[in-house]
């Protein structure tokens, strides 16, 4: 068998240093020694400077791209500004985008979800329900998803567990308007009008600038037959939103329930043009019995022509029949 002479004069050379440090460190113990750090060589020291501004560099480049690619992601508000922008001119399929795309910028804030949800209430009200249901169990103190799943409820007619959706909400926020408004739309279905009054105010103290919740006491007072209080509250209401004609349909409604017709005529057309407006002035004529007074607010509206002419007539021809007597289950269709 062949020996490496090499590796055995190595390994010797080990041995015989190994043995020598042994002796030479028994040898000092008495008189310890103290090194002294060695200076690295300029050439070293330029490496090691090199080495720390190459990892400063890259560390200012991770840097850079992080906050590029930060602000490079889409506002999560402006992204659900918009959807509710697209959401209310009946763009739905580009509200859903703009939701999600919202989640996907801030996953921690779930009023994106909560927006899909609502957007599948008309049309798919168990899955709404599912997402909100989802959401509750995520995070149940929150009071703005209980209102949502409230609106669920109501979606499918049941009524009472909308309301106890409802009570939980205000219970977890007292001072949020949304649930006692919806309390609102709950009791006056229900015919409970003075209490959803009482609901309505509530919830116009709360949020003073929202001028649906005026609109909406002002036709609670419709419906329990006082169109003289809807009027303040529809006057403030339009203050705040001028623009919309649902608003000046119902004041020209109050006020010509409340014998105001003159007043009540230039509200309507504030709504719509000539003949609407004389056709709508007919129609509250007509729920508040003057048909005489009707039948001419339909006259004008043929004689000035427009839009609608088959309802005008229909509505005329019901005004004359019930000159002497109303008509049991039958009556003028509602404002243009």
């Amino acid at each position: 068998m062949l020996v490496d002479r090499t590796r055995v004069r190595g390994a010797a050379l080990r041995l015989a240093l190994t043995s020598c440090c042994l002796l030479s460190l028994v040898a000092c113990q008495s008189a310890p020694v103290a090194y002294a750090p060695v200076p690295p060589s300029d050439r070293a020291a330029e490496a090691i400077e090199s080495y720390r501004e190459s990892l400063a560099e890259k560390r200012e480049l991770v840097d850079r791209e992080q906050r590029s690619k930060r602000e490079a992601l889409p506002d999560p508000v402006n992204l659900l500004a918009e959807g509710d922008k697209q959401r209310d001119a009946g763009e739905l399929a580009a509200a859903l985008f703009s939701y999600l795309q919202a989640y996907q910028a801030d996953r921690s804030d779930t009023a994106p979800v909560e927006r899909v949800a609502l957007l599948h209430l008309r049309r798919e009200p168990d899955r709404a329900r599912l997402i909100f249901e989802e959401l509750i169990a995520a995070e149940p103190e929150r009071s703005t998803l209980h209102s949502g799943l409230a609106l669920t409820y109501v979606a499918q007619d049941e009524l009472d567990s909308a309301r106890e959706a409802l009570f939980r909400a205000i219970e977890l926020d007292p001072n949020a308007a949304t649930p006692r408004c919806l309390l609102g739309v709950l009791y006056d279905r229900a015919g409970e009008h003075g209490a959803a009054q009482e609901s309505y105010e509530t919830a116009a103290r709360l949020r003073p600038s929202d001028y649906s919740i005026l609109n909406n006491l002002a036709v609670s007072f419709l419906l329990s037959g006082e169109p003289a209080r809807a009027v303040p509250h529809l006057e403030r209401a339009i203050v705040l939103e001028p623009r919309d004609p649902a608003l000046h349909n119902n004041l020209g409604l109050a006020l010509a329930l409340s014998g105001h017709d003159e007043e009540a005529l230039q509200a309507f057309r504030k709504a719509a043009d000539e003949p609407q407006a004389h056709n709508n002035l007919g129609y509250a004529r007509y729920l508040r019995g003057d048909y005489g007074l009707a039948i001419r607010s339909y006259e004008k509206a043929l004689a000035v022509r427009g839009k609608g002419v088959l309802r005008v007539i229909r509505n005329l021809e019901l005004a004359r029949e019930a000159l002497g007597e109303p008509l049991e289950g039958n009556a003028p269709e509602t404002l243009w």
